[in-house]
């Protein structure tokens, strides 16, 4: 097992056991021992072939977080992928700001290495100034974060004054990126190009959104080379372009599966690919739309709603930092649609939110409540942890919006 804690120590510990040919378990260090400990009992002490090389624990995001293991292999070939697309290579600094128990940073660690690059690990227990600091200072080409975190760089480098001229790439993974908050990114890189992955801890890479593909509004991108999408009905038929299904993904960096103490548990199979619970479509142009997850989606009179475009429209709002879509009892309809945003000064007219939503959605799809979270609830991943919300709201911790 390896503690991430000190994102130096760490990574040499994962180049040791990657040198051995032994795997290694990635553990977040802020869990409590009797979580972690029960974690660490429920893998297998046996492989069957092909023995994996790292152990992770999904983010939590529908539920509590499961352990995955993945083969050397499944990762090697998506890192020729950030050689061939993104240009990874011996002169690139890239910077890695996310602690290495989330996949993502240590993805970009291991990409990085692969490469021949110099990787820029966060200080253990540094500010986010403190890595402003060190891109500047290393002169930093690559900076590879979640959303969150770039916002919170971009800010730090505004602070300090003058853009950061020599990075010339920003990958986003994690979480979509909203089109505000990349305004304010490209601010602080003012030379580099944004592009935006998704993915899952599961798949690794699944599609790309690059500039230079035209993507359109809302789109997440074209699939990434060797990685095939498909959107499955639930009557078990291929959905036809623009028709909203279950995503399905054929890829060769997949995981090996879920662990268990008897062995390795499948990835969730369907239709030939792996399923993992996102909806979304393709357009005839190939590009791929996600619209929400199916454990999020919410019945408001009778109508299945799906919180993430309602969330996205919010977002749009210059007042609104943070946006969540729940679900709130009605005596008469059973649920209506209630809004949770957090922002940053005075909070926008509720007049001015249900115009916006209206204007994107139309009314079926527009939140008639508001309630403005002093505090806004986030897992260990760093997600927004909408369950604490909705049991927040159910609580009366949320002040209604003017």
């Amino acid at each position: 097992m390896i503690n991430p804690r000190d994102g130096v120590a760490a990574a040499l510990k994962t180049i040791v056991a990657l040198v051995l040919g032994r795997p290694f378990v990635m553990v977040d260090p802020t869990w409590p021992a009797e979580r972690r400990e029960a974690g660490l009992a429920a893998l297998p002490t046996e492989f069957s072939p092909p023995a994996p090389f790292y152990i992770g624990f999904t983010s939590g995001s529908s539920g509590a977080p499961k352990p995955f293991a993945r083969t050397e292999q499944s990762w090697a070939e998506s890192f020729a992928v950030d050689r061939r697309l993104n240009g990874f290579c011996e002169t690139d600094i890239v910077a890695i700001p996310g602690a290495l128990h989330h996949s993502l940073p240590l993805y970009g660690l291991l990409s990085a290495l692969a490469a021949g690059a110099e990787a820029l690990l966060a200080p253990e227990r540094g500010k986010v100034r403190d890595v402003a600091a060190a891109m500047r200072r290393r002169s930093a080409t690559v900076v590879t974060a979640a959303p969150a975190q770039l916002l919170q760089i971009a800010r730090a480098v505004r602070v300090q004054g003058g853009g950061l001229t020599r990075v010339r790439l920003v990958l986003c993974g994690g979480a979509a990126l909203p089109e505000g908050m990349r305004a304010e990114i490209a601010a602080a890189f003012p030379n580099a190009e944004i592009r935006c992955y998704y993915g899952a801890s599961e798949l690794s890479y699944v599609a790309i959104w690059r500039a230079e593909d035209a993507p359109p509004h809302g789109s997440v991108g074209k699939p990434v080379p060797g990685v095939a999408v498909r959107v499955m009905r639930d009557d078990g038929a291929e959905a036809a372009a623009g028709e909203v299904g279950r995503v399905v993904v054929r890829s060769p960096f997949a995981a090996l599966g879920y662990l268990a103490p008897a062995g390795v548990e499948p990835l969730p199979q369907l239709a030939g690919g792996v399923a993992l619970g996102d909806l979304g479509y393709l357009d005839p142009q190939g590009f791929l739309f996600i619209v929400g997850r199916a454990d999020r989606v919410l019945n408001i009179a009778g109508r299945n709603v799906s919180p993430e475009p309602i969330e996205a429209a919010l977002l749009e709002h210059p007042g609104v930092s943070e946006a969540a879509v729940v679900g709130e009892a009605d005596p008469v309809r059973g649920a209506r649609l209630a809004a949770i945003i957090s922002v940053a000064g005075a909070p926008p007219r509720k007049a001015d939110l249900i115009a916006l939503c209206r204007s994107r959605l139309g009314p079926a799809e527009s939140p008639g409540r508001f309630y403005l979270a002093a505090e806004w609830p986030r897992l260990a991943s760093g997600k927004t942890d909408h369950a604490a919300l909705a049991l927040g709201l159910q609580a009366g911790l949320w002040e209604a919006a003017p």
